[in-house]
């Protein structure tokens, strides 16, 4: 199997993993994607902020997480939205920059927002996990998102069907379903025959 070197760009407001309290599924996810990716022995760097805890190599550009610097976010919603969408296009500029100079093969990213306006122009390889509904996406802004993430450069592993069908539908280049998994190692099954199902979530 080929060697890749790959990029990790998560929520820049988080730390990756994020810190202990803070809820923060998606960089959660993209920290136990990093070690598996790793312990296949691929080269993995985290973009993520200067704080995180990651045991894999990171880059922040020396600086922390916007949660970290400014939060948390009910604070001052304004100054820690805009820090955060600036410190988006400053790990994502480094992603390219170590692409450009062939220390990167791939670029995987969690957030499809910001990150598409540089990448589009930088003619950047990048694959997109999106943790959430595409079909909550209808406004113009969106819709002219979309329109460019039609580009050859980028790629999209959608955690639901539906997601995979909006793909199809608008000419988004899907590589399949990928559901977020859990490690079934973690937990004994119950063979008490118990009915219900029992859902924690925020």
């Amino acid at each position: 199997m080929e060697k890749l070197r790959i990029g990790l760009i998560g929520l820049s407001a988080k730390t990756t993993p994020p810190e202990s309290g803070v809820i923060c599924a998606p960089n959660d996810i993209l920290y136990q994607l990093a070690e598996s990716l790793s312990k296949r022995g691929h080269l993995v760097t985290i973009f993520t902020g200067k704080g995180s805890k990651a045991i894999l190599p990171i880059e922040s550009c020396d600086l922390g997480s916007t949660w970290q610097e400014y939060g948390p976010d009910y604070v001052n919603p304004l100054l820690f939205t805009q820090k955060r969408a600036e410190y988006d296009l400053i790990l994502s500029s480094r992603a390219i920059e170590l692409y450009k100079q062939k220390k990167l093969d791939i670029i995987h990213a969690i957030d499809y927002r910001v990150s598409p306006y540089l990448f589009d122009s930088s003619n950047t390889p990048v694959i997109y996990t999106v943790h959430g509904d595409f079909e909550n996406c209808s406004s113009p802004y969106d819709k002219h998102r979309f329109s460019m993430l039609t580009n050859s450069n980028f790629y999209f592993t959608n955690i639901s069907s539906k997601n995979n069908k909006f793909c199809a539908l608008n000419r988004l280049q899907s590589l399949g379903i990928t559901p977020n998994g859990i490690d079934q190692n973690l937990y004994k099954f119950n063979q008490s025959g118990r009915d219900g199902l029992l859902l924690v979530a925020r």
